[in-house]
């Protein structure tokens, strides 16, 4: 059988390359040229084997060089726990809509998804909170939703000011995920992004509702490269 990419990496070709997204460490890994055609190969092909010919086919080396980088490369994956053998079970998917909930008192909701948000990083880490999050039902929204939605940025603009936090406002991540849950819980259809550029290096997340970028530059979109995405 062949691989799979693991349930706690997020993974896209952009640009030429894959980049690969470790939830456990929130750190980026860039692969190289080889390193791109080895991992299309593994993910791809049904066994070992038929990955070894699909390089073979490409590379002019040795074939005893390229079998040992392919294997070196393929235990380097499994160990770094970027592939797994088995297939990783899917997480349950959001795509079950919901009544929004009431809509009072957004400010001091908007605080505690601020505050929910950073605990949960903290002690359970990005990887469990983020497909914790993935779970989050899609509300159905109602016919007010561009009035609903300016009031709602309002409020978390509001409680952002009132939220003390050592990584706000630098770090994108528990804010935007904060701003994510806040928004579904409110009753919109919100969706959560995380995207690269390559050349110079830079990641980023944020949150679109209906295709415009909210409380963010609007410019993201055309910027990054998707790399995840809540729903997928």
């Amino acid at each position: 059988m062949g691989l799979h990419v693991s349930g706690t990496v997020m993974a896209a070709e952009i640009q030429g390359s894959v980049v690969i997204l470790d939830l456990k460490t929130q750190a980026y890994h860039i692969l190289n040229p080889v390193g791109t055609s080895m991992w299309n190969a593994l993910v791809s092909e049904e066994d070992a084997a038929h990955a070894l010919q699909v390089l073979q086919n490409r590379y002019s080396a040795e074939p005893t060089r390229i079998q040992a980088d392919l294997e070196a490369f393929r235990r380097n994956c499994l160990e770094m726990g970027f592939l797994q053998k088995d297939k990783p079970a899917p997480i349950p998917p959001s795509g079950v809509r919901v009544e929004a909930g009431r809509r009072g008192f957004l400010a001091m909701r908007a605080w505690w998804s601020l505050f929910r948000t950073v605990r949960s990083l903290s002690a359970k880490g990005f990887s469990w909170t983020y497909q914790d999050y993935a779970r989050i039902p899609i509300p159905k929204e109602a016919e007010d939703s561009d009035l609903l939605l300016k009031r709602a940025l309002s409020a978390f603009r509001t409680a952002e000011n009132f939220f003390l936090s050592r990584r706000a406002p630098s770090d994108c991540v528990p804010r935007s995920l904060a701003l994510f849950r806040f928004l579904r819980s409110a009753g919109l259809e919100v969706e959560h992004r995380i995207g690269v550029r390559r050349f110079p290096f830079q990641a980023h997340a944020w949150v679109e509702h209906h295709g415009r970028v909210v409380l963010d530059n609007p410019a993201r979109r055309t910027v990054y490269d998707r790399l995840a995405s809540i729903p997928p």
